[in-house]
């Protein structure tokens, strides 16, 4: 069923982690939610806001989706 499965990839290179979570659903965006919103996707992405020195979201394979961070020591 589409939307149900996700990918994990995580790479650590030196003093650099890299995080990347892919699904099928490239048609919804997330984005952070705030403290009290209603909506149902985009309150991790309060963390990862919180705790990642950088982080993104771009299209992977057709109709796909990627979330990424990076977090440096």
């Amino acid at each position: 069923m589409r939307g149900r499965e996700a990918r994990l990839d995580v790479r650590l290179d030196g003093s650099e982690l890299r995080i990347e979570v892919t699904d099928a659903c490239g048609d919804r965006w997330p984005t952070p939610r705030h403290l009290g919103s209603t909506g149902e996707s985009g309150h991790g992405l309060r963390l990862v806001e919180a705790l990642a020195d950088d982080w993104g979201v771009r299209p992977h394979h057709p109709g796909d989706k990627m979330v990424w961070a990076m977090c440096r020591q």
